[in-house]
């Protein structure tokens, strides 16, 4: 007795998990109406559009505040009819840079690279603007001050914006280009409440389908419905995802070029392998003898870029320790006041290379703090496993009332720890410096904990902090130094300003 055509399960309000038959009886009428909308208006279109329309409009925006601030301040006289010739010219140029640097693609993006596709499009943009206006007329010094302060803008607002507009995005319902997950194991579980976590990724998931049900063929009795030789192909025609996402990394390739070969037909079709312990960011393709590969490059070797990395880390401390240092200035007075005891507090942490180094950081602590906190898991032992896993509380028993825990929630308390990216024993981002309890909680990861400096803020600082486990910190450490980038630095420090603002994740 045939078993009868696969089940799968289909992400959508109206429709839970169904086998196709059910989805051919029940929703005829709809499916028609679908194919009808994604011949008027393809779903990458709808997807694509806004995200583009935005970059143009704010580019120009900025541009016009740029102009406003600039002929305020040196009150010169100016050319209305060439105004608008720049404006012109720079939504002309921001359309064309977003295209050919793949910026008009909404879904699939990792937010490192469009951060850094932002960058180079703007600048790229704002140079073109320079030169065309040399060559079709005379650029005076104010024109070139506002191209400067609209570049300036450019990179800071149009990555935030475009960060914004994308959450606002994800929950709506009809933006986001549908996607089918097909795999099996832990790893495309992990896929799938990726997709679903992170609808501002541009995709949506419309369903997802084991491997061996993908490659299932048919009974008679439902190939009379449909000719498609597998469950797969048959789904495929049934919802016509624009992505199909094959998350089988414990299979044979030979499966998995079945289930390739099975989606005829569909524009975007990506393969993850599940090498979680190689770079995955700046990798590029490589083929030899007909074989594809994987180059990788390991950018921590590269002088230039460490270089580069220090320096950011020595102008950005300065700069920020001379912004801060009234803030700093009134958080130790109020420290002195409300705790007996030093200002500030030093521990001994692991550095790069494995060598140890004192922290510094103000002291939200009341003075005997192991005491404290003895007493408090001996008076409440079911917290103990928390203390272990984590090596933090959530209410913690040690913190000075009111002023440690305003100090933690807004990330103050580490600003002292300017002093130590001084020094170069930290950098402005990188993992969080760990004590030598912490040590064998890395495992394997321990030596790529030591190949870079710890950090005033990290992944782990802007990816939840508080509502992570310890497991998960240290897949995000690793992460960060697999696929470092100043990229990455400068995705991390735009992200840690929204998450101080936001007290997001803070202890």
């Amino acid at each position: 007795m045939n078993a009868g055509p696969p089940s799968y399960t289909l992400i959508d309000p109206l429709i839970s998990t169904a086998t196709v038959d059910t989805i051919e009886g029940t929703h005829p009428r709809r499916r028609a109406a679908v194919r009808v909308q994604r011949l008027l208006l393809p779903r990458s279109v709808v997807t694509n559009a806004p995200l583009v329309a935005f970059d143009v409009l704010l580019s120009v925006a900025v541009l016009l505040a740029a102009f406003s601030v600039t002929i305020w301040i040196s009150q010169a006289p100016h050319d209305v009819r060439q105004l608008v010739n720049f404006h012109t010219s720079l939504a002309v140029l921001s359309l064309s840079m977003s295209v050919v640097l793949g910026l008009h693609h909404a879904s699939g993006m990792n937010p490192v690279l469009e951060l850094r596709q932002q960058v180079r499009a703007v600048t790229a943009s704002h140079v073109l603007l320079l030169m065309l206006g040399g060559m079709f007329g005379s650029v005076a010094g104010f024109e070139t001050c506002a191209v400067g302060l609209s570049w300036a803008g450019g990179c800071v607002f149009l990555p935030v914006g475009r960060t914004i507009l994308r959450k606002i995005l994800g929950r709506q319902r009809w933006w986001g280009e549908p996607a089918l997950i097909v795999g099996d194991g832990t790893g495309w579980q992990e896929i799938v409440r990726f997709v679903q976590d992170c609808p501002q990724r541009g995709l949506r998931m419309v369903g997802s389908l084991g491997v061996a049900e993908a490659l299932a063929v048919p009974s008679a009795e439902t190939k009379s419905k449909s000719p498609t030789s597998t469950g797969l192909g048959r789904l495929i025609g049934e919802i016509h995802p624009d992505w199909v996402i094959v998350a089988a990394p414990d299979q044979d390739m030979t499966v998995v070029r079945k289930v390739v070969s099975a989606c005829a037909g569909v524009r975007n079709i990506v393969i993850l392998n599940g090498a979680a312990a190689i770079p995955t960011l700046w990798t590029r393709s490589y083929e030899c003898a007909g074989m594809f590969g994987t180059h990788l490059q390991d950018r921590l070797l590269s002088r230039r870029m460490q270089f580069l990395k220090r320096a950011v880390d020595i102008v950005g401390a300065l700069a920020i320790g001379l912004l801060a240092l009234p803030a700093m200035i009134v958080a130790a007075i109020i420290i002195k006041i409300r705790s007996p005891g030093p200002v500030f507090y030093q521990h001994v942490r692991v550095g790069r290379g494995g060598r140890w180094f004192k922290t510094l950081k103000f002291r939200t602590m009341v003075k005997d703090a192991d005491r404290v906190l003895k007493d408090y898991l001996a008076r409440h032992p079911e917290l103990q496993e928390e203390w272990d896993r984590d090596h933090k509380l959530r209410h913690d028993p040690r913190i000075i009332p009111v002023v440690g825990r305003l100090l933690r929630l807004t990330s103050l308390d580490e600003l002292p720890q300017l002093w130590n990216v001084l020094r170069g024993e930290m950098s402005l981002v990188g993992p969080r410096p760990i004590v030598s309890e912490e040590v064998a909680k890395y495992q394997s990861w321990y030596s790529l904990y030591t190949q870079v400096r710890p950090g005033l803020t990290g992944l782990w600082q802007v990816s939840g902090r508080n509502g992570t486990s310890y497991e998960d910190r240290v897949r995000l450490d690793a992460y960060y130094v697999m696929n470092w980038s100043p990229w990455m630095d400068m995705y991390i420090l735009l992200r840690t300003v929204r998450t101080v603002l936001w007290c997001e994740g803070a202890c």
